[in-house]
């Protein structure tokens, strides 16, 4: 439990969730491209999508991607919060490239990344596209 003043002096307690659901704390939640959707979603038990750890991301959660080639569409829906972005990178020495469900791109293609209106505090940190 954790306590907190708010300007005019109320006391707040807020309660910090050990785990969200699917198991991942809004914390790092590790995708792979060898993972598993059904998976934990930690580093040794990788999700398989991006759009999976999106699923399960809250604000405040990292979503360190595993080196490797993601082919699929990644559609952000909501972001993080004020001081607690949604973070969305490649895990510390990784090359990471999303390129969509087939590889190639033809004109009228969805885009690879796409963020939907609305959606703040996201931040996307060394992803090849």
């Amino acid at each position: 439990m954790v306590g907190a003043v708010k300007p005019g002096g109320v006391l707040i307690f807020l309660m910090l969730a050990a785990a969200a659901p699917g198991g991942a704390a809004a914390g790092e939640i590790v995708v792979g491209p060898q993972g598993d959707d059904a998976a934990a979603g930690t580093a040794g038990k990788p999700l398989r999508t991006v759009g999976a750890a999106l699923a399960r991301a809250e604000a405040g959660s990292v979503i360190s991607l595993m080196a490797g080639v993601y082919r699929e569409r990644v559609k952000i829906a909501r972001g993080g919060a004020e001081g607690r972005p949604l973070v969305i990178r490649a895990a510390a020495g990784a090359v990471v490239e999303i390129e969509g469900g087939t590889g190639e791109l033809e004109e009228g293609d969805e885009p690879l990344i796409s963020v939907e209106p609305g959606v703040s505090w996201l931040r996307l940190e060394g992803l090849g596209v």
